[in-house]
């Protein structure tokens, strides 16, 4: 695995997607509106580190110059019995 020498952050945002955003959309993602003036992380990638968000926050990752992106997603979950699962 590589990461880029500038570029690539992660972006996520405390604000998660509710039904009235559906307005800010705009081809695969939404307009920067939709999370304008709310808490942000930014958090560039770093060599063998991972990052765990929920995915229901509006997030994003920045362009980089290189122009080659490697990321391995998957979901975790709290199971009712306090068992954590992972999937996909």
């Amino acid at each position: 695995m590589s990461v880029p020498h500038e570029g690539g952050e992660t972006r996520v945002w405390r604000r998660r997607w509710q039904p009235v955003d559906e307005a800010h959309q705009h081809a695969y993602g939404y307009r920067p509106a939709v999370v304008e003036g709310q808490q942000e992380l930014r958090l560039a990638p770093r060599l063998g580190e991972g990052l765990l968000f929920n995915p229901g926050n509006f997030h994003a990752v920045e362009p980089n110059p290189d122009g080659c992106r490697i990321a391995f997603a998957f979901f975790v979950g709290l199971t009712s019995t306090g068992h954590l699962v992972y999937w996909s």
